[in-house]
């Protein structure tokens, strides 16, 4: 009860602060639409029409009636960051920064559909987080908080506002806990055959079901006859999987156009010096579809021939453009490119921050990164053992479970936000900070200093009122799509000029 009234008085408070002041919400839809653009002007200029499509998939709305504002909350980390930077009105402080804090090795977007199964040396699925394209230097409190969010959202998702409160007592927790076990050299290993929450294990379970039944084969190949009447694998073109969002493409293969081409011959020359029993290139196209944030960014998928000339032992490498770092205002104590490229950024972010150095069972350097130019993608091998945590999977188990055991189905959440609060904390400790030393030596002194018990109650009152406030940003840019367009007003350069 204790935790329920503390909600909805922070819901209250947050309803009140943000609506009270037409001027107010004026001044944060011009800033939101300011952030937008900016964020993505080069892209706009290049491609407008993925741009738009990646503003409708963020409005979360779907052609069957349904809508989530999950979409929206992991297309605007950039304007997460600047909020908490204090770049806007609506920066929420926190005690548990200092001038070490910043130095933490993060993440950048930690969230629940932003860990994935990963296979180790020994054949053993992992959970493992997936995604490090905002890796880099800053105050860890920020990870935690993105996190955190990301169980707000879920309850939202899930129609359960009640658990809220639960759910952010597990994060933090799991958080606490692991940071223990750093202490004492030790480290949260979620692994194939050990206690788990449902979630977990229904994906490692997945995993390997779509390997069995060579998913990424079967939804992204063809097979055909060649001239001698032997049977050839292509990659599909058109569209994968029907699109749900007006606008926005979900998945499709397309082939590329001729500067693609050139980009990918030199991606192919340079993974060779990488990987010298690389097989014939058979073929290769462009992918879209994939990612909210990633959405407008190149993305290919290259068909190798494996070791024989057999059809079940081929390769699909996915070749992805990286971006920017989201630039966190008033932390600039280091030059934007400390990592030198942005691929040794992200790759480096993903050694350091994860627990399982995972190996590919070939023996081959199945990650890395490679430069072209100006730009810079992350080149992997794909598999089917590599699958996410997804939103729906878990609302639609949630729902089965609740229909049983309302109370079973909390703490199966509950489970999973201790989870992966102690594997961010994981992360975090172990990795280390930009000065070399551990990064849990920077969060245990935070913490002593500040004590442990306010951080649950600091980071509740940060997810109930930010909370609202992503909930506001998605209807106004909603109403910036309507009035101006799915380039909010960009052309070519200037708002409203061409």
């Amino acid at each position: 009860m204790k935790f329920l009234r503390q909600s909805l008085l922070f819901i209250l408070f947050g309803f009140i602060h943000l609506h009270c002041s037409d001027a107010s919400s004026l001044d944060r839809e011009a800033w939101l639409m300011d952030t937008l653009v900016d964020d993505h002007r080069h892209l706009l200029a290049r491609t407008p029409e993925l741009v738009g499509g990646k503003f409708a998939k963020m409005s979360g709305v779907y052609v069957d009636g349904s809508s989530s504002i999950y979409p929206y909350f992991r297309g605007t980390l950039s304007q997460m960051y600047r909020d908490l930077g204090g770049d806007f009105t609506l920066i929420i402080p926190t005690r548990y920064t200092s001038k070490q804090s910043v130095l933490t090795h993060l993440i950048g977007d930690p969230h629940l559909e932003n860990v994935s199964t990963a296979l180790g040396a020994d054949g053993v699925l992992n959970l493992e987080w997936d995604d490090f394209d905002a890796s880099g230097y800053g105050p860890w409190i920020w990870d935690l908080r993105r996190l955190a969010l990301s169980f707000w959202v879920l309850s939202v998702e899930l129609n359960h506002p009640e658990i809220i409160a639960r759910l952010i007592e597990g994060v933090i927790e799991g958080y606490q806990n692991g940071v223990k076990l750093w202490s004492v050299g030790e480290r949260v290993q979620p692994q194939e055959g050990t206690i788990l929450p449902i979630y977990i294990r229904d994906l490692f379970a997945k995993a390997r079901e779509k390997l069995n039944e060579q998913q990424l084969f079967v939804r992204y190949t063809r097979i055909h006859q060649g001239p001698d009447h032997q049977p050839i694998r292509s990659l599909a073109r058109g569209e994968i999987r029907p699109n749900k969002q007006v606008g926005v493409i979900r998945d499709a293969l397309f082939s590329l156009v001729e500067n693609e081409k050139v980009l990918v011959a030199q991606i192919d020359t340079d993974l060779r010096i990488q990987n010298h029993q690389l097989g014939l290139l058979k073929d290769y196209a462009r992918r879209f579809g994939q990612g909210v944030s990633s959405y407008p960014l190149m993305r290919f998928y290259l068909l190798y021939e494996g070791e024989t000339t057999a059809l079940d032992d081929d390769q699909i490498w996915e070749v992805k453009e990286l971006g920017d770092r989201p630039a966190p205002p008033n932390l600039s104590l280091y030059p934007p490119r400390q990592f030198g490229a942005q691929g040794a950024r992200v790759i480096q972010g993903r050694l350091a921050l994860q627990w399982a150095q995972t190996l590919n069972p070939l023996g081959i350097t199945s990650l890395t990164w490679i430069d072209v130019g100006s730009f810079s993608f992350r080149v992997r091998l794909k598999s089917d053992l590599q699958r996410g945590l997804n939103l729906a999977d878990i609302v639609d188990r949630d729902q089965s479970l609740r229909s049983e055991d309302h109370e079973q189905a909390d703490q199966e959440l509950i489970s999973l936000a201790r989870l992966l609060g102690s594997l961010l904390a994981g992360a975090h400790c172990f990795a280390p900070s930009r000065e070399g030393y551990p990064g849990g030596e920077i969060i245990m002194a935070d913490l002593n200093r500040e004590g442990w018990s306010p951080l649950f109650q600091e980071t509740l009152d940060f997810v109930s009122t930010y909370g609202l406030v992503i909930r506001q940003d998605r209807r106004l840019l909603m109403t910036l799509l309507d009035r101006f367009g799915p380039s909010l007003g960009y052309r070519g350069g200037m708002y409203g000029t061409e």
